[in-house]
């Protein structure tokens, strides 16, 4: 069995901020002596990247930069080092608010270049170390992209960037020898971006 990319969509949380924002934005949250900040500037200057996009608002970094609290979001950076940050609660509210989204961004965009029906596809791939929800993702690309109510769903969760790999999708894909025919396969996968800076 052949397994081919037909179309690829993408999608990004509108914030976007410099990777020199970034390191600044990290040493706020996440630094806690002199040393993890001396070491941060030289992380962020070896991976390559010039700029991130965050799903969060313009506001809340301008916070976060600043030293402010004028948007009010529980991710701000509260004062003294032993901050947990935000609960489970309101991060995974946070996914909520914003994976359907970019999911639906994403995946329109790959059946457009893929030039594939919606209701062709057979199989439902989402993936997420980021978050989750119940009902989830799969549901609203589902009702949103008026895809098939009986296509084959899998979730995977805790895996990051390794969720979808190429043989786990394969093998997925091959028809089981009691399915009738050879009923060509197609799937939609989705993976939403890491939150963190």
């Amino acid at each position: 069995m052949n397994l081919a990319l037909i179309g690829l969509g993408t999608a990004l949380p509108s914030t976007a901020i410099t990777q020199a924002e970034a390191v600044r934005i990290a040493e706020r949250i996440c630094c806690r002596t002199d040393g993890q900040a001396d070491l941060l500037p030289a992380l962020y200057h070896h991976s390559g990247i010039r700029n991130r996009h965050l799903a969060f608002s313009q506001e809340v970094m301008a916070d976060v930069l600043q030293g402010t609290k004028q948007s009010g979001s529980v991710f701000l950076p509260r004062d003294g080092h032993d901050d947990p940050g935000p609960t489970t609660g309101q991060r995974m509210q946070h996914y909520v608010e914003e994976a359907g989204g970019l999911a639906i961004l994403a995946s329109r965009q790959a059946l457009r270049e893929a030039a594939l029906d919606p209701r062709s596809l057979t199989h439902l791939v989402t993936v997420s170390c980021t978050g989750f929800r119940a009902p989830g993702v799969d549901i609203e690309l589902i009702q949103k992209l008026e895809l098939n109510p009986t296509i084959e769903r899998t979730h995977i969760g805790f895996m990051g960037c390794h969720g979808v790999p190429r043989p786990w999708l394969a093998s997925r894909l091959r028809p089981h020898p009691w399915t009738p025919g050879r009923r060509r396969r197609q799937a939609l996968a989705f993976s939403p971006p890491r939150k963190t800076p």
